[in-house]
């Protein structure tokens, strides 16, 4: 079993970071989750969550990603994104955006992506 360093322990504010170290021995699995107090205080006051695992791009000593986020900002985000590149002089012309199957954003950044 490898040594989780203290720079993953914790965040850049020497907070926790890891939420929970548990090798179940029945299985011989280790499972690591990451997550600050502010974070899990976001997550357990959201009224949505979405989840994803992956196998494909799970780094080394690892079988499995697997992640779940909170939402937060919504329309806002996309919102925050517009006055940014308006504030940075630039203009944000995709031809293409590329998401995997998101119904809920979908209008969204229709809406607030044609800028």
């Amino acid at each position: 079993m490898f040594q989780i360093s203290i720079m993953y322990q914790q965040t850049l504010s020497a907070k926790r970071f890891l939420f929970m170290n548990l090798f179940l021995k029945r299985v011989k699995d280790r499972i690591l989750v990451f997550a600050s107090d502010q974070q899990l205080e976001l997550l357990f006051d959201s009224d949505f969550i979405f989840m994803d695992g992956t196998f494909s791009t799970a780094p080394n000593n690892f079988d499995q990603v697997y992640l779940i986020h909170a939402q937060k900002f919504g329309q806002e985000l996309f919102q925050r994104l517009k006055q940014e590149v308006t504030a940075m002089g630039k203009q944000f012309n995709r031809k293409r955006i590329m998401s995997d199957f998101e119904a809920g954003s979908m209008p969204i950044v229709k809406q607030e992506m044609s800028f």
